[in-house]
């Protein structure tokens, strides 16, 4: 699930950086942690599943965010 995740996260990512990728990074880091305890705390499959699939979207989302940020952080 965490790789579906991921490939939702990278294809929808690049629209949402005309918001600022700040902002992006900040949003990423919520559903990371939503997943994370999600996946942490599950009691039964379908919350497990989702929970997976949050943090896949804020990894995916990740691969396009960092590099950007990377680049325009970095002296010339």
């Amino acid at each position: 699930m965490q790789t579906g995740g991921a490939v939702v996260g990278a294809l929808f990512s690049g629209s949402f950086a005309a918001y600022g990728r700040w902002k992006c990074l900040i949003y990423c880091n919520i559903f990371l942690l939503v997943g994370n305890s999600m996946s942490l705390y599950w009691k039964n499959l379908p919350i497990l599943i989702i929970g997976k699939f949050l943090y896949g979207i804020s990894a995916g989302a990740f691969n396009v965010f960092c590099p950007l940020m990377t680049k325009e952080m970095a002296p010339k």
